[in-house]
């Protein structure tokens, strides 16, 4: 009789195995589940937020891992746009085509649906030669020929002015037109200008689609502050770029603020060469960003 006992313990010692690894799957079912929708309720937190997109200047030499901060960003917010600001020589340089570590970094970068990359040129505050600059645009267009996979979908024109004459507005007029015109330049051609604090209005030209309007550090923001948000234009067509914002910063905060008088944002925590490297709250601001 102790036979059909022993078949009976084994039986149930079975059945309670089988339930175990039936609840141990069910766990890792729930988890795939709960984990993904929990990322995604902390990652809009309590926004207050308008949608916006993340305009980096990525000054940044792609050695091997250096970018990586950005391409874990754009997989872990697919629902963000990037529009990232290329710049390996100060603009493209005189090469036809980047060099063997900005060009495989750069193909990679155009690979997400969620970047879009502009070229860097810098305009002097409107003193650097014309023809150098128009020279720089007509490099980036060059790109999409050059190699595959590295065109440059707009232009950031940095230290833009801010003071009207007649020859300043002819020049940047020159320059939006270059864009324009550039026919290696893809997407829409996101014409950027960088002059970093409001221009004259009369500077502020219709085919220009994003103005940095601030380009400063968090404790000069407050006194700004009335200033940028009297401006009338729609938000879009403006961009704040923020460093040396303190660590005791309610950084989700203070992005919604931003984010409903600009649509296109950079903050960073770090107080010298901001562009150079990803501050330590990096991770942070593109998750708090609004969608």
């Amino acid at each position: 009789m102790e036979a059909p006992r022993r078949n009976l313990n084994r039986q149930r010692q079975r059945s309670r195995k089988t339930w175990v690894i039936v609840a141990a799957v069910l766990l890792v079912v729930i988890l795939a589940v709960v984990i993904p929708v929990a990322v995604v309720i902390s990652r809009r937190h309590h926004s207050t937020g308008l949608p916006s997109e993340i305009l980096l200047p990525l000054y940044i030499y792609p050695l091997a891992g250096a970018w990586e901060p950005l391409y874990n960003a754009l997989n872990a917010t697919t629902d963000l746009t990037y529009i990232v600001v290329i710049n390996p020589e100060s603009g493209p340089g005189n090469a036809t085509t980047p060099n063997s570590d900005f060009l495989p970094a750069i193909q990679r970068l155009n690979s997400y649906p969620n970047a879009k990359t502009v070229g860097y040129v810098r305009t002097g505050y409107g003193n650097r030669s014309i023809d150098d600059v128009l020279q720089d645009v007509e490099t980036y267009s060059g790109w999409a020929t050059s190699a595959t996979g590295i065109q440059m979908h707009g232009i950031f024109f940095d230290e833009a002015p801010y003071a009207y004459s007649a020859e300043i507005l002819e020049y940047m007029t020159r320059c939006n037109k270059a864009v324009a015109s550039a026919s290696g330049i893809g997407g829409n051609k996101t014409i950027i200008h960088n002059p970093g604090v409001i221009p004259d209005s009369q500077l502020m030209q219709d085919s220009t689609d994003i103005t940095v309007v601030f380009e400063q550090s968090w404790g000069n923001y407050s006194a700004q502050e009335p200033a940028l948000k009297a401006l009338s234009g729609d938000r879009s067509r403006y961009s704040y770029m923020m460093h040396s914002v303190p660590s005791s910063t309610n950084l989700g905060n203070l992005v919604d603020d931003m984010s409903l008088h600009s649509s296109h944002l950079f903050v960073t925590n770090s107080d010298s060469d901001y562009y150079a490297s990803f501050g330590s709250n990096w991770r942070s601001f593109t998750e708090l960003v609004p969608t």
